[in-house]
């Protein structure tokens, strides 16, 4: 067969789409493991977003993550009683409220995702110091373009 680009990024493209779901799904696995019954999946995804960008708001956590505005206020809710996330007056709006990730919520995100990775630590292990590098240049890669077909 020809290898020209446009077969190439084909190929790409069919194998990005196979093994990223493979991928969320053995992290959710995971995750789900990790967890038991200390946070949901959802709480943990918002607890995540918010550690990355402090102070977004319900609208906007709740777009990021594809779900109604009332969903994520009962997510958020249950963070708040559990003193995981804060909400104040955003300083972009004063009509709008700001969520904030607390220090105990910060060390729930730490402590799973120093399971998830030394869980991915043991995963990858076996592999050849030439396919970690490939693996982390192509992340890499990911990292600094984040799906930009999304727009």
């Amino acid at each position: 067969m020809h290898d020209t680009n446009e077969n190439l990024i084909q190929t790409v493209s069919e194998a990005f789409l196979q093994t990223v779901p493979a991928a969320q799904r053995a992290l959710r696995s995971r995750l789900a493991k990790a967890v038991q019954g200390k946070v949901s999946i959802p709480q943990y995804r918002v607890l995540v977003s918010l550690l990355d960008q402090p102070g977004m708001t319900l609208k906007l956590l709740a777009e990021g993550e594809g779900v109604e505005p009332a969903t994520m206020s009962r997510t958020v809710e249950g963070l708040v009683h559990r003193g995981w996330v804060s909400r104040a007056v955003s300083s972009d709006d004063r009509r709008a409220v700001a969520l904030e990730i607390t220090d105990a919520g910060d060390h729930v995100v730490r402590e799973l995702r120093s399971h998830l990775a030394a869980g991915l630590q043991e995963h990858f292990a076996h592999w050849k110091k030439d396919d970690l590098r490939s693996l982390l240049g192509a992340l890499n890669l990911l990292a600094f373009d984040p799906l930009s077909f999304a727009h």
